[in-house]
């Protein structure tokens, strides 16, 4: 027969009988009683009675239980009685007291024989436990806090609410939703433990500051997992808030401060006035006053009070302006209130008097700088202004002159420039004529005769003469003529100007073109080899070898010039060196190693709430030069935004560097959900200047990034009990659990019989293997066998253990085992008579059945 595990089984092998039970535990709840079984084992023929009675030990009678007294009568096939005993509740909070429940006297009734009394049990001890513990209930002291990003800290408090007995602790973590970690604040997790009578403790937060405007943004602390220490019952658990949302506001706004624009004003009793304020009441005002509302990027605005006229003379009054009550709009901060000026005085005039007018005798007067005092007439009139014209006598216009005394052109230039400029001076405007003059040369037939007119405005220094050259395919001698500045004259105004300088006139030399000798110059101005590449040849004139080396260098470089030009006899019109009269020849380095880019790991396994990753990008193979690489995030199965935030950008590895790192933001969310993947994609690699021997990979560089989801609730592994027994096959209940009852994904776990005083192969059959959980499940057995045998022995006993769990795919957050990872299993003998077994759990060896507990 089965029987509940708070009693134990009391055997008899013969027709004796005592209490079912060494010692009952009872809690005092709301009073009630404990009832206490006595059984008649071995038999049931006839009649039997015994006494009972309750005796005190350390708890009091009719304080703690209600004493009782009594007899038993076993009537003939009777085997059960049960003794009831009151328990009476307090609310006196109290360690747990004990009672004894006795029986005394057996009798065996008329015609009874071959009865043997009392089995091993004659007494069992009660246990009244407390029940006036109140240990609370956990709970965050407010909804919500809101601190400002320069506060450093933020200060949360969890208080312990209805109650401070025992020891309870509880889990809290932050939560980002709009607050970024490390950006905004720094990630906080950990474990609270209240100690017995504390019922108040802080998490503390850094709040991290930045010099960026930007609205307020808010992250989570939430608490978790609240459980009751050793001996604590009636904990409830959470209050009503388990999660408070932190608001972080911004303190980098500048509302400024609100002043006057200045401490006083003067107006005619005829006015207006406009200030920054407002006005008062009186004969010569009226009262003014309201509400000035500044919006975002207004700096400015005005306070108008009329001003009554009348018709009497009088002194000058006052009266103020004041600023009251600055106040800032909502979300403001900062605000600093009143400036310097937070009220100004106006001062009324008197327009009544009629002292006439003044004016001036002269409207120009016209005098030198130098003069020293100018005298101007006042008298009674309508001129209130006079205009007095100072002449300046630092003026320096400069003079003006041909660039250069000669010029020399083909006639097949088509023209020349001859360049006039201005110097000394650029002040004011200045003018000159100029015409051409033949000498040898013939207008209209060596060139163009040209004259004209050239104006100087102020600050200008030079102006250009074009003068048209005329070819002809006639080889003759050269010839020349004249340009000539003629009649320079200042303009109006225009002071100290001196007229032409040192050179007035230029001689131009039309040279013959019909003779081509041709001139000498290098093809290039410039030539770039590799150091290795031997001989260079420069135009058709020059050879030059250079030597190859294994040494890493700068670019070096060599001249090749040509010097010495020469006509040959009869030859005229020859030039000489041409434009390119010397070339550089540039040798560059060809033992740079520059190397490969490449990323260092081509697929990442991260967990959602892992936050960022950060992917490593190597240069191989060489460092030598600079060197860069386009990144960029492409989607595959993750969405952008809402699985990672993508990116793209350039990295730029300098002379040397080997590695550099992407960093990538990884979302989290509370959504259970597949495995999701992206991509992060290297393309364009470029050498940077000067950087040979470069080479790029044929295809793009991809790494792979899979996003696993945190949100499964795999629980945790244990057995059901600490100690079990049942009867025929007995199995060994196994089960999950976690934070809310977890049972997702595939968990497996191996198990095993270790023999203590039962030997495996004599009392019981050994096992082992492997349990696996599939998602949803929450529960399994392990079969283990008993042996039976006809041999009298003592109570045995073996256990069996959980080791080794190990997790499905795509499993996270797995705590592995439980606190109940082993259970003692205890195997009875049933070969002779019946003995009291002072385990909590029981196994008959020949039993079939789950046994009484």
């Amino acid at each position: 027969m089965a029987w509940c595990c708070k009693f134990l089984v009391l055997l008899f092998s013969d027709s004796r009988f005592s209490g079912t039970r060494e010692s009952l535990v009872c809690g005092v709840g709301g009073g009630g009683s404990v009832q206490v079984g006595v059984v008649r084992v071995g038999g049931s023929d006839g009649q039997i009675k015994v006494r009972y009675q309750t005796v005190p030990r350390t708890a009091l009678m009719q304080t703690d239980f209600v004493h009782v007294s009594g007899l038993l009568v076993f009537e003939e096939g009777e085997t059960r009685k049960t003794i009831t005993v009151q328990i009476l509740n307090d609310n006196v909070r109290e360690p747990s007291k004990v009672f004894e429940v006795q029986l005394l006297d057996p009798t065996a009734g008329q015609g009874v024989i071959n009865f043997r009394g009392f089995g091993s049990i004659s007494k069992t001890v009660v246990t009244i436990t407390d029940d006036d513990m109140t240990p609370g209930s956990l709970e965050l002291e407010r909804a919500s806090y809101v601190v400002s990003e320069e506060g450093g800290s933020v200060q949360v408090g969890v208080v312990r609410v209805r109650g401070s007995d025992g020891q309870i602790k509880v889990r809290y973590q932050t939560v980002p939703r709009t607050a970024l970690v490390q950006t905004d604040f720094v990630p906080a997790s950990g474990e609270l433990v209240f100690n017995e009578g504390e019922t108040r403790k802080t998490i503390t937060v850094q709040i991290l500051n930045d010099n960026v405007r930007e609205p307020s943004k808010v992250f989570e602390v939430q608490l978790l997992d609240p459980t009751a220490g050793q001996g604590v019952i009636n904990f409830r658990g959470f209050g009503a808030i388990s999660k408070t949302v932190v608001t972080i506001t911004d303190d980098d706004m500048t509302p400024g401060s609100l002043q006057l624009e200045r401490a006083s004003y003067v107006v005619s009793e005829g006015g207006r006035q406009r200030a920054g304020g407002g006005g008062s009441s009186g004969r010569e005002r009226w009262t003014d006053q309201g509400l000035l509302v500044f919006e975002e990027g207004e700096i400015r605005k005005t306070i108008t009070v009329q001003i009554l006229n009348d018709n009497v003379r009088e002194p000058s009054k006052v009266f103020e302006v004041q600023l009251l009550d600055p106040t800032a709009g909502l979300g403001v901060i900062n605000f600093r209130g009143f400036g310097s000026i937070s009220k100004t005085v106006v001062t009324i005039t008197d327009d009544d008097m009629t002292p006439g007018t003044l004016e001036i005798e002269e409207s120009f007067y016209s005098v030198q700088e130098n003069i020293g005092l100018v005298r101007v007439a006042v008298g009674l009139g309508s001129k209130p202004t006079v205009e007095v014209l100072i002449k300046d006598d630092d003026m320096t216009p400069g003079s003006l002159q041909i660039e250069r005394p000669s010029y020399v052109i083909s006639e097949g230039g088509g023209s020349v420039q001859v360049g006039v400029v201005r110097v000394g001076g650029s002040d004011g405007q200045i003018k000159v004529r100029y015409q051409t003059v033949p000498r040898t040369a013939v207008g209209k037939t060596d060139f163009v005769p040209a004259s004209g007119l050239l104006v100087f405005e102020e600050g200008e220094t030079r102006k250009t003469i074009t003068v048209q050259i005329l070819d002809d395919s006639v080889r003759e001698p050269s010839k020349v003529f004249e340009v000539q500045l003629l009649d320079p004259t200042a303009g109006q105004g225009v002071i100290n100007f001196r007229g032409f300088g040192s050179i007035s006139k230029a001689v131009v030399t039309i040279t013959d073109d019909d003779m081509t000798p041709g001139i000498l110059q290098v093809e290039e101005t410039t030539y770039s080899v590799q150091e290795s590449q031997g001989t260079v040849q420069v135009g058709w004139c020059a050879w030059r070898r250079h030597q190859d080396d294994q040494v890493k260098e700068p670019t070096e470089s060599f001249e090749v010039e040509l010097l010495d030009p020469a006509a040959g006899q009869g030859v005229l019109n020859f030039r000489g060196l041409g434009q390119n009269q010397r070339a550089e020849v540039f040798i560059t380095d060809d033992d740079m190693v520059p190397g490969v880019v490449e990323l260092e790991q081509t697929s990442f396994v991260v967990t959602e709430g892992v936050g960022k990753l950060q992917v490593g990008v190597i240069r191989v193979g060489g460092s030598d030069g600079q060197i860069s690489v386009k990144y960029q995030t492409k989607p595959k199965t993750a969405l952008p935004g809402f699985d990672f935030t993508p990116v793209k950008g350039e990295l730029v590895f300098e002379d040397g560097e080997i590695r550099k790192t992407i960093v990538l933001e990884i979302k989290d969310d509370q959504l259970r959900e597949p495995q999701k993947s992206f991509e992060l994609e290297l393309f364009e690699p470029t050498a940077g200047q000067g950087v040979v021997n470069f080479r790029r990979h044929e295809q793009k560089q991809t790494a792979l990034v899979i996003i696993n989801d945190d949100d499964l609730n795999p629980g945790v592994l244990q057995l059901e009990q600490s100690s079990l027994y049942v009867c025929g096959g007995c199995w060994s209940p196994a089960n999950r659990r976690g934070p809310g009852g977890g049972s997702d994904g595939q968990i497996r776990c191996r198990y095993r019989t270790t023999a203590k005083t039962a030997r495996a192969g004599f009392d019981f059959v050994s096992v082992s293997g492997e349990v696996v959980f599939e998602d949803g499940q929450t529960r399994k057995t392990i079969p283990i066998r008993i042996l039976d045998d006809d041999v009298k022995e003592p109570s045995l006993n073996f256990e069996i253990e959980l080791l080794e769990p190990r997790l499905g795919s795509g499993i996270f957050k797995f705590k592995g085992l439980g606190s109940q990872i082993k259970a003692l299993i205890t195997i009875a003998d049933d070969d002779g008579k019946s003995q009291s077994i002072t385990k909590i759990f029981l196994f008959f060896e020949n039993s079939y059945k789950l046994a009484n507990t």
